[in-house]
């Protein structure tokens, strides 16, 4: 298994050799057209295809993320953190173990208490 770190470096690489380097708005403009494909996939239910638009779509976010030059794996461990936080869950394995159930008391947790945030 190839981590984030690895993983954007390598696509560094690959898009400096072939010369495929472009603008911020260009790969953003190719990413949400994946996006779509991955919306298509999902509506068709057809998971090798989906796997595929997936990685489409990664290559591509850390395409952007290299011509931006921000680290993904920062990005996301700063980000999970957040979301730990925000959640109320402190064990960052816990969160992968989530019931619906579970998941839907969190969220209507979280809609209480902005209705009754009095800022």
């Amino acid at each position: 298994m190839i981590s984030i770190k690895d993983a954007q470096k390598s696509v560094k690489e690959f898009v400096r050799e072939k010369n495929w380097e472009s603008g911020s708005l260009e790969i953003f403009n190719h990413l949400v057209e994946e996006v779509g494909e991955v919306a298509r996939e999902l509506r068709n239910n057809n998971k090798d295809n989906l796997k595929n638009e997936l990685g489409d779509v990664l290559f591509l976010l850390f395409k952007l993320s290299n011509q931006q030059e921000i680290d993904l794996a920062d990005a996301f461990t700063n980000k999970f953190k957040l979301i730990k936080e925000k959640f109320g869950i402190l064990d960052s394995d816990r969160i992968f173990e989530l019931t619906d159930k579970e998941w839907t008391s969190i969220e209507a947790e979280l809609v209480l208490n902005k209705l009754n945030k009095t800022d």
